[in-house]
């Protein structure tokens, strides 16, 4: 039988709050660069992650992620789309550019993510408020190759 955890946790993401139930196990130390200007979001996923068992860096701009994703080389990249200066998908455009961080795989999480499943540069999309679960479950896609 697997170990896992089940934790009450509380999500709030702008004025969205909502009860949630997730079941996790430890996954070793992989690396997530957590991309958002807004602190409280990259608090909330920074808490499920590391919770799970990630390791977890953040950058608050595009221009901040470019330069800590070549530094640290992550596993996975989550990233918001809106954000001042350099959007997400500049973001994206221009680590897909770059030889050392072309092939990490990218999940956009943002109020729009449903319209970024097709752009190009993004692996995977979330859409903000999200959950524990739903959260989880793409990483670990995304982890394993995109396989479902």
């Amino acid at each position: 039988m697997a170990d896992t955890n089940t934790k009450e946790c509380c999500t709030a993401i702008g004025t969205a709050v909502r009860q949630c139930r997730f079941s996790g196990s430890a996954v070793g130390k992989r690396k997530i660069l957590v991309v958002d200007d807004d602190p409280d979001a990259v608090e909330i996923i920074r808490f499920f992650l590391s919770d799970a068992g990630y390791e977890v860096t953040s950058a608050s701009n595009g221009q901040d992620a470019i330069k800590k994703a070549e530094e640290i080389e992550p596993d996975l990249i989550t990233l918001d789309i809106k954000m001042p200066v350099m959007d997400g998908l500049q973001v994206a455009s221009a680590l897909r550019a770059r030889p050392e961080t072309k092939k990490i795989p990218i999940m956009a999480i943002s109020i729009v993510g449903d319209e970024l499943e097709e752009k190009e540069g993004i692996d995977e999309s979330l859409c903000k408020p999200f959950s524990g679960d739903e959260l989880l479950s793409k990483v670990k896609k995304l982890l394993r190759g995109g396989q479902g």
